[in-house]
């Protein structure tokens, strides 16, 4: 998660598990509070924080 704290793109390769990725879900709650930016592709899904964003809490969770 520092990653996206300082701004870089943070991927996750699809599929995800059969258990679900709880990592990504949350980023994408994330994502629809309007903190992050999520683009999604065939092979993998991407976590940015929005331009001129910035965390004040960290992000729960490491990778």
């Amino acid at each position: 998660m520092k990653r996206l704290e300082r701004g870089q793109t943070v991927m996750f390769h699809k599929p995800y598990p059969p258990q679900g990725n709880p990592v990504a879900f949350y980023l994408g709650r994330l994502t629809r509070k309007g903190v992050l930016r999520r683009r999604s592709f065939p092979a993998h899904t991407e976590f940015r924080l929005k331009e001129g964003q910035k965390l004040t809490h960290g992000i729960r969770g490491v990778i």
